[in-house]
């Protein structure tokens, strides 16, 4: 019989230098973040944190946001898929950070700006 891996995110906060689990869910294996409590968790899939026959556990830490590993690895974590991740969740962050209070407030300067285009244009056509 033929027993298919399972993954799953443990989501711990810590507590008196202890880390105490407050939730888990079950991941795909080509998963690269994971949602929790609005918080998005980026998964590295290739260095799960623990491994108990066909079941893969990816712990993470809710305080600094990041996946716990309990050895320390000698090469560099991150891998190119990780930065893209990364990075591209920034840029969105960054580019979306202010857009709804400033459509809010700038609507008529939009509306003014588009009023003299139009005259604009039509004087030079």
């Amino acid at each position: 019989m033929f027993n298919k891996t399972k993954y799953y995110a443990i989501f711990t906060i810590s507590q008196l230098e202890l880390q105490a689990i407050i939730g888990s869910k079950r991941i795909n294996s080509i998963s690269k973040t994971v949602n929790f409590r609005k918080n998005t968790f980026i998964i590295d899939i290739e260095n799960p944190t623990f491994m108990k026959r066909n079941k893969v556990f990816y712990f993470f830490s809710i305080t600094s946001q990041h996946q716990l590993l309990f050895y320390k690895s000698k090469e560099n974590g991150m891998n190119s898929e990780i930065i893209d991740t990364i990075i591209s969740q920034k840029i969105i962050q960054q580019l979306t950070s202010n857009l709804d209070s400033e459509w809010k407030m700038n609507t008529s300067m939009i509306l003014i700006g588009l009023i003299i285009g139009a005259l604009i244009g039509y004087i030079v056509g």
